[in-house]
């Protein structure tokens, strides 16, 4: 797809200037930001932070949903440490109280259950609800980011710049997004070349995966990923797209031994905050709350998927244990980025049809992307 040219400002920095003119928020949220580096926010104290100017000792208790088992790293690296870290900005005065996964709400519903109240605070997946939040689909186009880092930097950017992405989640308050893991495509023989998934019956979850399966001539197979397992056993299917943390999850690495490096389709992830438990809470934790999470979430959200990720190659995925890891040339991926680009236009229409600037927001995402890919 073509980037094309769409104004000064965000051809030469990427937006910065536009985001620098904003309300404000974007200045404010900068000084914080340098302020909790000042003062170890990831590790040591908070002496250096801005105290607040009329401290309050009430203690405010956030209800924290935590999606995924305490048995992943994602359970000290991102739920135990933003728990520890927002207690500490504050000083006690705002309180995180862990609710295990399955306790309270699950996948599908935990943006019901933080308008509600039943939680306080929980990580949203959309892709768990197809429709519902149209824009952010845009991560799942297949060929835009080329890597975790890339997306969240150019997600923020657009969340920054298009009001229509937080208008989605107008019923809870918004305070961060993250660009997950991509898709990678985990085989019972090794796929070498993008010409050889043609024909190749490849299971998946449907939705964005199966679009790009099916551009790239595969005979896709739509299925659970608890249904994946017994059908490669029985060469119902030949591969499955899903991510690494997938993978680990439903033991998969036992019946695929060869991974192909497709990364199609990362899935996004949103974080959000009961509105009325928002309210209670003053100016000053508020600041400190939405530059934590706008700035460094993103940051955790990585390094939870890139210790999943390496932890299960370490243990399991080795060439003892009879798998490979396998990258396809750079002009098979360029020649499977031009089969996705009707998928991507596709896109852009449909949101042009909701009345959403889609066009527009495509051609800025791939403009940042360039943009950060040659900083």
């Amino acid at each position: 797809m073509s980037n094309g040219n769409f104004g000064e400002n965000t051809k030469k920095n990427g937006g910065r200037k536009d985001m620098e003119s904003m309300d404000g928020k974007t200045t404010r949220r900068k000084f914080l930001a340098r302020s909790i580096l000042a003062a170890g926010a990831f590790g040591a104290s908070v002496a250096a932070f801005p105290r607040k100017s009329s401290a309050s000792n009430e203690e405010i208790e956030i209800k924290m949903y935590e999606f995924l088992p305490e048995t992943t790293p994602w359970h000290e690296i991102v739920f135990q440490h933003w728990r520890d870290t927002i207690s500490r900005l504050t000083e006690g005065r705002v309180k995180p109280v862990l609710y295990p996964a399955g306790s309270i709400c699950d996948l599908k519903t935990t943006h019901d259950a933080v308008t509600k109240g039943i939680a306080d605070w929980g990580l949203v997946l959309p892709g768990f609800t197809p429709g519902r939040f149209p824009l952010i689909d845009i991560v799942e186009l297949p060929g835009l980011f080329p890597n975790m880092a890339i997306g969240n930097l150019v997600m923020q950017e657009l969340f920054e710049l298009f009001p229509q992405f937080k208008a989605e989640y107008k019923n809870v308050k918004f305070l961060s997004m993250g660009v997950m893991m991509p898709t990678d495509l985990h085989s019972v023989k090794p796929i070498r070349r993008i010409d050889e998934i043609r024909g190749k019956k490849i299971g998946c979850q449907g939705g964005a995966p199966a679009r790009a399966l099916k551009a790239l001539g595969d005979s896709v197979m739509v299925m659970q990923f608890s249904e994946m397992y017994q059908a490669a056993e029985r060469g119902i299917i030949d591969g499955a797209v899903i991510a690494w943390g997938s993978m680990s999850s439903w033991s998969l690495h036992e019946v695929f031994h060869y991974h192909s490096l497709l990364r199609i389709c990362p899935c996004s992830l949103i974080e959000v905050m009961n509105l009325d438990k928002w309210k209670k809470i003053s100016r000053h934790d508020q600041d400190v709350i939405e530059t934590l999470c706008f700035y460094y979430s993103p940051r955790q959200f990585n390094k939870g998927n890139k210790v999943q990720r390496a932890a299960l190659i370490r243990k399991e995925i080795t060439e003892e244990k009879g798998h490979e890891i396998i990258s396809f040339p750079p002009e098979d991926l360029e020649k499977a980025s031009k089969l996705y680009e009707p998928l991507c236009n596709a896109w852009a229409d449909d949101m042009e049809a909701k009345g959403l600037p889609g066009r527009k927001i495509l051609k800025t995402a791939f403009q940042f992307v360039t943009d950060y890919r040659n900083a």
